[in-house]
This record gives structure tokens, sequence and C-alpha cells, in this order.
């Protein structure tokens, strides 16, 4: 019965990956530890036993991750904002600025972790579906273009004096990221 479950269509060259692997007999690891595998985690001849149309189909689950991280991303960046507006214009003294701080930091992690999981799709993406039309919609992201939509006023209040002048372009030279 057992057998029968690892034959079906649904389970994609999994007894070619068991069989390739080395047999380690491990009584405290449990099957549900096993990471799963993604088409794009496998080798192009490892995808080539796959179901047919299940790359198609994690193609989809990584425009999703995409759209989503991107969606999120943009969310906690107008989230930085208006944390960075409110603590320059109403926190004053050192407990309430520590912990408008904190949160300032907390969002900042979120920020990276959707930047980090629009990294991770966009990879997976790249090596199921090569180069295409797709690209110019999901493009790569760079740490330059995390920033808040109003741009470099936001960020002011948490660089160190004289530090402005070099980074920042003038008001007229601005350029909005392309994550907006």
């Amino acid at each position: 019965d057992k057998l029968r479950l690892l034959q079906a269509p649904y389970m994609p060259t999994v007894l070619q990956i068991l069989a390739q692997r080395p047999l380690v007999i491990c009584h405290d690891e449990l099957p549900e530890e096993q990471p799963l595998k993604f088409p794009s985690d496998l080798t192009a001849e490892e995808r080539a036993q796959c179901t047919p149309g299940l790359e198609k189909i994690e193609e989809k689950l990584r425009d999703g991750q995409m759209h989503d991280a991107l969606e999120k991303l943009r969310i906690h960046l107008h989230i930085k904002t208006r944390l960075i507006t409110f603590k320059d214009r109403n926190i004053r003294n050192q407990v309430a600025n520590t912990r408008a701080r904190g949160r300032i930091d907390a969002n900042e992690v979120k920020i990276k972790s959707f930047a980090g999981k629009y990294r991770k799709g966009r990879d997976a993406k790249r090596k199921l579906a090569g180069s295409g039309d797709w690209e110019r919609q999901y493009r790569v992201l760079n740490d330059s273009d995390i920033r808040t939509l109003s741009g470099a006023e936001h960020e002011l209040s948490i660089l160190p004096e004289g530090v402005m002048s070099t980074l920042f372009a003038s008001e007229g030279r601005r350029r909005t990221s392309w994550i907006w």
C-alpha cells in the first residue's frame, strides 16, 4: 500500500532522489522534518523526470510569492515613513525615543524579510522560466531600491550629521524606486 503511494504521479522523482541519497539510519529523524523539494530545487535532469505541468504550477506559485512580497514591502515602507514622521514630530524624551526606535527597527526587520522572500521567489522563477517578459515586472531587487516613496526626507532623522549632503540627490533629481 505504501509503495503504491510512492509511485503515484503526484510524487515527482521521489524514488529516484531517495535512491541517489546515501542511506543513513537515524532513529531521531522524523519524515515530517525532511525538506520538501520544489522543481526549482532540482537539477535539469531531475526536473525532466517530474510530472508534466509541475514546473508551470510552481511558476504561478512564485509569481504569487513575488507579488505578495512586493505588496507587503510597500506597506511596511509606508509604515516606516509614518513611524519616522511620528517620532520626529511627537517624541521628545529618552524613554519614548527608545521605544519608537524599537518599533522602527522591528519594522525594518519585516522589510528585510519581505525583500528576502521576493528575492528567493525571483531566483526560483528564473531557474524555471529563464529570461523573459516577466523580468520587466519583477526586476532584480537591490538594497538601493528598498526606500520609502517620499525618499530621503524621512531617512534624514536616522543619519549622522554631515552625511545628508553626500548621500541624497536634490529634490529635482530624486527618482522613485521601481517598486512603487
